[in-house]
């Protein structure tokens, strides 16, 4: 186990929070913390065995100023678990997924769950997350925030559940995307299934055919009239939010809602 509080964790190189388990699905789980505005900053996490990050309100970032990246290796018995809360920053440019097919393994292998955190993804038209199937993003309670910068498009294509909520800043495009698996033929296309709120306060949320839920309902504050998809920025004048159905793709871009795409 480890833990940092307030203080700083500086690597020139890579990370590997755990010993290698192979082929050994009860192997111990190494436990790392960050807490009370504490930071790593290492170029790479590589996970080869079971580890967990709990990180509340504290920083994960690359070496001297950068972005870092997660790579997710070892086989079938590997398990890696973030989880961001309470303010806590990600700076990764993406997730790296390098361990068996997911047809031979039951269960996801990697979570990173998100209650009142964000991640940032950089300067840079990014792919934020592994579109394999053995990883997920859990939301609860205030979620995640993506602030893509101005002109910049990530795009989303991991799957997402729980019950809480998406904030979208920044003036750059957030695309969510259906899921691009790759290693099965017959793709299941949904990739959005939380159920908190979409909050698109800026710039331009855009969503694909197919890749959010449309068997329920999501709560957007919205600005706009539109009730059938994703709508705008903002509040409606009596300071409510809509119940809108997630239906036909749609663009959101700042606090007027723009033509549907797909």
């Amino acid at each position: 186990k480890m833990r940092v509080e307030d203080g700083s964790v500086v690597m020139n190189g890579y990370l590997y929070p755990n010993q290698n388990t192979k082929g050994v699905s009860t192997a111990p789980t190494n436990e790392i913390a960050f807490a009370k505005g504490a930071t790593l900053s290492t170029s790479r996490i590589v996970f080869t065995g079971n580890a967990s990050f709990d990180v509340d309100a504290s920083t994960i970032t690359g070496y001297n100023g950068g972005l870092t990246e997660v790579r997710l290796g070892g086989d079938r018995a590997t398990r890696a678990n973030f989880n961001f809360r309470n303010g806590a920053v990600f700076r990764c440019q993406g997730l790296v997924y390098q361990a068996v097919t997911a047809t031979k393994v039951s269960g996801a292998l990697f979570r990173l769950a998100f209650d009142d955190a964000e991640w940032f993804a950089g300067d840079a038209d990014r792919n934020i997350a592994s579109s394999n199937l053995n990883v997920r993003i859990a939301l609860t309670g205030k979620g995640v925030t993506f602030a893509p910068p101005e002109n910049r498009t990530w795009r989303l294509h991991t799957r997402t559940e729980g019950t809480g909520g998406l904030v979208k800043r920044g003036a750059g495009t957030l695309r969510i995307v259906t899921q691009e698996q790759y290693c099965e033929k017959a793709a299941d296309p949904l990739v959005y299934a939380a159920t908190g709120v979409i909050d698109v306060q800026e710039g331009t949320l855009a969503v694909e055919n197919g890749a959010i839920a449309e068997r329920r309902r999501h709560v957007l504050d919205v600005a706009g009239d539109d009730g059938d998809a994703l709508a705008c920025a903002g509040r409606t004048g009596r300071g409510r939010p809509r119940q809108l159905v997630a239906g036909d793709a749609c663009v959101c871009v700042g606090d007027a809602h723009a033509d549907r795409i797909g």
